[in-house]
């Protein structure tokens, strides 16, 4: 029995042979770009943010053991925005956008700050808040003063130190008034 299958025969011509390996070099490239291109796709997925939560906050250093409450966000605040953005209907996503910016606001409003401006371009990958104490002070004639701690992993160490800098004098200035 011959097999008449084998397209690659040894009496075939030399020009078909060679057209057979370039349309196999072709195929063979054009899988491995596409593979890429998925790879490439699923590292700026949204969703990726859902399985970042493998490794433990690095800022934990600094909170004191008896803490009453810890929340860490080891995810830049944009990929989790992109997140809720993604996982809402098209429809639906000016409404979140919205949603998304009033939180922004309401969180810096008495700070003076701007987002986008002043944190966004050196935010890292990690934000650790907590409350170190519910009576910082211990006096108990003030009322409770509890203490806090917000640790912030930095992309730009320069920019964020000039963001500090910035932020201390504002506030010194807003003291003096």
């Amino acid at each position: 029995m011959v097999s008449t299958s084998a397209p690659l025969r040894s009496d075939t011509p030399p020009r078909l042979r060679t057209f057979f390996y370039l349309l196999i070099a072709i195929v063979a490239t054009l899988l491995l770009a596409g593979l890429g291109g998925l790879v490439w796709l699923a590292s700026g997925n949204p969703f990726a943010a859902l399985s970042s939560g493998d490794r433990a906050p690095s800022a934990i250093v600094f909170v004191p053991r008896q803490a009453p409450a810890v929340v860490s966000l080891l995810v830049n605040p944009d990929r989790l925005e992109a997140f809720r953005l993604a996982s809402v209907r098209p429809a639906e996503r000016r409404r979140a956008r919205a949603q998304i910016d009033r939180l922004k606001q309401n969180l810096l409003q008495r700070t003076g700050l701007d987002y986008q401006q002043d944190i966004q371009p050196w935010i890292g990958d990690e934000v650790t808040f907590a409350v170190t104490a519910p009576d910082f002070d211990r006096d108990p004639t003030n009322g409770a003063q509890a203490g806090y701690l917000l640790a912030i992993a930095s992309r730009d160490a320069r920019q964020a130190r000039e963001f500090l800098q910035l932020f201390g004098r504002s506030r010194r200035s807003q003291a003096q008034i």
